[in-house]
């Protein structure tokens, strides 16, 4: 375990000289040698990554002090986080998650958090998401009221799950987004269809279960029960599109298609689109989609 001296806990404290753009190349070769002296009895990964960002910054100059800034204040987590006891940091404050354990958009984010190893990360929050008796402690976070809804360790609402799903695979440096090109385009694509037939199989639900009675609009439930079948029917027609390696897209049609597993079990899907239900098994088949999560008592 590294022990710090009280000038380099201060040096790295939240808000110190060291999280600013401007921290003088002295105080972070100080720093260096801190880490240096600390780290000589340590065999802890995570301190040699630390020490070697730091030598980073303090042999390059940056034309942008954003990159740097960023890449200190990395650093200065990184040391909270894995010394925080030993040098009497606080660690750093987990992301938060807006969650309801029956949402399949919530699915579709927890996923990503584990296949990147970030569910640890990332602390579930009860919420009560409805389209009429709305959830305040959402509202406070994201003004839509939906979930899922998640808060960085910065304090910032991240929303919806395209937006959350995307940050996740930033943060932890996944590839189920790709960067540019055709490849993109289609993973992107294919979330916008699984999502569509969440959106779909959503509206059919609250039309039958939380609309009165005496409001529902049957050819408004037919109308998206067809786009849930016309989509369907096109993955089964076109199975070869959830090919290739696990991207975005993928995801989504598969949290899609066990939502219509969970709440809609009469459209029998796996026997009415075989292709379908053959092409998107080795994606159903992962752990992170065949994991129950639930709020921490």
């Amino acid at each position: 375990m590294a022990v710090f001296s009280n000038r380099t806990k201060f040096l790295i404290k939240p808000g110190a000289p060291f999280l600013q753009s401007a921290c003088p190349p002295d105080q972070i070769r100080e720093l260096v040698g801190a880490f240096t002296i600390s780290l000589k009895n340590t065999k802890n990964y995570f301190y040699w990554i630390i020490l070697f960002s730091l030598k980073y910054c303090s042999q390059q100059t940056f034309s942008n002090h954003r990159h740097r800034q960023a890449i200190l204040k990395n650093v200065a987590r990184g040391v909270c986080c894995v010394t925080g006891k030993a040098c009497g940091l606080p660690n750093t404050a987990p992301m938060k998650l807006h969650f309801a354990p029956t949402s399949p958009y919530v699915r579709k984010c927890m996923v990503i958090a584990d296949e990147l190893g970030l569910s640890d990360r990332i602390t579930l929050l009860a919420a009560s998401a409805h389209p009429v008796n709305r959830d305040a402690n959402i509202i406070a976070n994201n003004p839509l009221g939906k979930v899922p809804t998640l808060v960085t360790d910065d304090g910032v609402g991240l929303y919806d799950s395209r937006v959350i799903c995307e940050y996740l695979n930033d943060l932890g440096g996944g590839s189920f987004f790709p960067a540019s090109g055709p490849a993109r385009w289609h993973a992107l694509t294919l979330q916008s269809l699984g999502d569509g037939i969440l959106d779909a199989a959503l509206l059919v639900r609250y039309e039958t279960m939380v609309r009165p009675e005496a409001l529902r609009w049957a050819d408004w439930t037919n109308g998206k029960l067809d786009a849930i079948r016309t989509s369907l029917t096109y993955l089964n027609q076109q199975p070869d599109v959830l090919a290739g390696p696990l991207h975005i897209g993928q995801i989504a049609v598969a949290c899609a298609v066990l939502y219509l597993d969970f709440r809609f079990p009469d459209l029998n899907w796996r026997q009415h689109y075989p292709a379908l239900a053959t092409a998107i098994e080795p994606t159903l088949g992962r752990e992170s989609l065949k994991k129950e999560r639930a709020v921490a008592a």
